[in-house]
């Protein structure tokens, strides 16, 4: 890689605060992979903050704008070009507010599946998560993923219904109710959404929940 490259034209992974607080093994597999792929690939722990979607949810605006805008200055001074996130909620906040080109991890792996030597055959449940914009590519590249790994994949009803993690700090009881009733008569569930990940393992224990790159490594 060139020093142009390394100092103006830098690929950020962006793990999102639950996977880099809460569910720390996602973003260790998630190294593990990009690496597997080469993928040169920066971080930025220490400096890079949230996303923002938090306050704007709550209202606060200007500590929104505020938040944007300290991010924005941090890129640009880091030589950021592109983002990779495995957080669908990080994922719109980037491509709605950021201006900066970013991707999903799992359109990443997709791009890089050749490189996993592993297939199956048994059937799973796609929990999509929340997706505002509707945005094609959280629908399509897990089922792309998980067909070309040959499971046979399992909608539910409703696709992108809130698992319940967004309201678990107010109502963590109806928060937990949603995610049971979600996961009723469904067997082995994949996401790609960190924030599912945890939430619909912890309110629904008996079930087996996996983030999509539990069955890549």
């Amino acid at each position: 890689m060139g020093v142009f490259t390394r100092l103006f034209g830098r690929t950020l992974y962006y793990p999102g605060c639950v996977s880099k607080y809460l569910v720390k093994d996602v973003q260790r597999r998630h190294e593990h992979l990009l690496t597997m792929f080469d993928v040169d690939y920066v971080k930025l722990p220490e400096v890079l903050m949230c996303c923002g979607k938090p306050a704007l949810e709550l209202g606060h605006k200007d500590v929104f704008k505020e938040i944007v805008r300290k991010n924005k200055e941090i890129l640009n001074n880091q030589g950021i070009k592109k983002i990779i996130t495995p957080c669908p909620k990080c994922y719109y906040m980037f491509k709605k507010y950021y201006g900066i080109e970013v991707k999903l991890m799992a359109e990443v792996i997709l791009e890089n599946l050749d490189k996993i030597n592993k297939k199956f055959s048994e059937e799973v449940w796609l929990f999509d998560p929340c997706n505002p914009e509707r945005f094609d590519e959280v629908y399509d590249v897990p089922r792309e993923i998980l067909n070309r790994l040959g499971f046979k994949v399992k909608d539910f009803m409703h696709k992108s219904l809130c698992c319940g993690h967004s309201i678990k700090e107010n109502s963590p009881k109806v928060a937990e109710a949603m995610a049971k009733q979600r996961l009723e008569r469904t067997g082995k569930i994949i996401t790609i959404c960190p924030s599912c990940f945890m939430h619909l393992k912890q309110s629904v224990p008996d079930k087996e929940i996996l983030e999509i790159s539990e069955v890549l490594i």
